[in-house]
């Protein structure tokens, strides 16, 4: 990020969302994200439409293993998260995308390399979190305090939500399914969407913000 205006707006976003994520390590959502093998889900308890916005394929969940286990597991859980970091990297989309009540929205992409050796540098290879503007130029504005406050809350939970996205292609590349496979679902969730089934793992729900640059309509 080169604009140094842009990242010192954006540096409370990433303090809260590097505090989220050190929080999210010890939780039993990413335990079973990243520890429990996930299984198969028959096609007859996938109700329609779900996964969200990808074509029919084979479904899968992810569940919370024992409260004893997920302890036991801290460090290698860490240490998992700590060598996926050199992977990824943030961007900011200058094209604006407004979703009706979503104020910071963001997306994450990736591209396979196939000039490395190592199959997990192939498959993280110029992996990537975006923002959208419409996040970033309000931070940027005379925003009240209280006002800043949900904004930058708002984009260090989206960083977040994206984040999971990234960490779900670890378990999915390790047990074999192929880039492009529907997300699991959490548990009995009714939609299979890994950043928002970690929202409702911590939040108890999907968390929306208040404020948007008015370009965006």
């Amino acid at each position: 990020m080169r604009n140094p205006i842009v990242r010192k707006a954006l540096e409370p976003c990433l303090r809260l969302a590097s505090l989220l994520l050190l929080r999210a390590s010890t939780r039993p959502f990413l335990d079973a994200l990243l520890m429990n093998p996930w299984i198969d889900v028959p096609d007859s308890e996938v109700q329609d439409c779900c996964p969200l916005n990808q074509p029919r394929s084979q479904a899968r969940s992810f569940h919370t293993r024992d409260s004893v286990l997920v302890a036991f597991d801290t460090s290698q859980r860490q240490s998992i998260l700590d060598n996926l970091v050199k992977f990824v990297r943030l961007g900011i989309d200058p094209h604006y995308n407004s979703k009706i009540d979503s104020f910071a929205f963001g997306y994450h992409t990736t591209k396979c390399s196939k000039d490395s050796t190592k199959p997990e540098d192939r498959r993280y290879a110029e992996s990537m979190i975006w923002l959208t503007s419409e996040s970033v130029l309000p931070l940027l504005g005379p925003l009240k305090v209280l006002e800043r406050l949900v904004q930058e809350f708002g984009v260090a939970k989206t960083l977040v939500h994206e984040t999971m996205h990234f960490i779900s292609a670890y378990p999915a590349h390790l047990q074999g399914f192929p880039p492009g496979s529907s997300e699991p679902f959490f548990m009995n969730d009714e939609v299979s969407e890994v950043g928002k089934a970690w929202e409702c793992s911590v939040f108890g729900g999907r968390v929306c913000g208040t404020v948007t640059h008015p370009h965006c309509f």
